[in-house]
């Protein structure tokens, strides 16, 4: 499950109408979905355009799959950039591709729904660097706070510093923002799931248990776009 995050209410909502051709350019454009179009048909579940459907959400989600009706929604209603709905359809393909692929799959299994969470927020480009951005989510001192005994702010990018160990420091920061959004965002969708666990410690301990497997399942990427 996608869901748009901390926009002002202004600028949410396209029609059902304008998001199905922004759903017909991503099929036909976007190279990302276009490769995932591809794999579920190497896979064994080609996919046809009636999959998916540009549909007013109640909730505020970006979209979902529903792997029961066997189709992907688009929510017109909380989308509006072309890029959005980009992201979207990559995200929830991913989630298609995992259902496609596991045969023992199980969407009430909390830590089977946090895996494909994990991998979709990795593979779809919603943890890219200029979605924090425009989400607001980029606060150097909040992120800092993980590791400033070790790299100070300052010395991030100090003249005086080795280029080499300066752009490792920077690599290291822009890393830890990645995976902060991965989970924040997988704890968004996965306490939807009424088979989670309620309280934010629990998930998290059902998140570490399978990152290390799901972080580094890039199928059907060779490595994260």
């Amino acid at each position: 499950m996608q869901r748009p995050e901390e926009k002002p209410k202004s600028l949410y909502g396209t029609t059902v109408e304008h998001c199905d051709k922004m759903i017909d350019h991503s099929l036909e454009k976007n190279n990302t979905v276009k490769f995932l179009l591809e794999s579920h048909e190497k896979a064994g579940c080609p996919l046809s355009r009636k999959f998916f459907q540009a549909v007013s959400c109640d909730e505020e989600n970006a979209g979902g799959f529903n792997h029961v009706e066997g189709r992907i929604a688009i929510c017109s209603n909380n989308l509006i950039l072309q890029d959005e709905v980009d992201t979207t359809i990559s995200h929830e393909l991913i989630h298609s591709y995992d259902q496609c692929r596991a045969a023992n799959l199980n969407w009430n299994n909390c830590a089977h729904h946090a895996c494909s969470e994990i991998r979709a927020a990795n593979l779809s480009g919603d943890c890219h660097f200029k979605r924090e951005l425009i989400r607001g989510y980029f606060e150097i001192g909040k992120h800092y706070q993980f590791f400033m005994s070790d790299v100070p702010l300052v010395c991030l990018f100090y003249q005086d510093m080795d280029p080499l160990q300066s752009y490792e420091n920077g690599l290291y920061f822009l890393i830890h923002i990645f995976m902060d959004c991965i989970r924040r965002r997988v704890k968004k969708s996965i306490i939807q799931n009424p088979n989670c666990p309620r309280s934010m410690l629990d998930m998290e301990k059902v998140i570490d248990q399978v990152w290390d497997t799901c972080y580094k399942d890039t199928k059907p990427f060779d490595k994260a776009p």
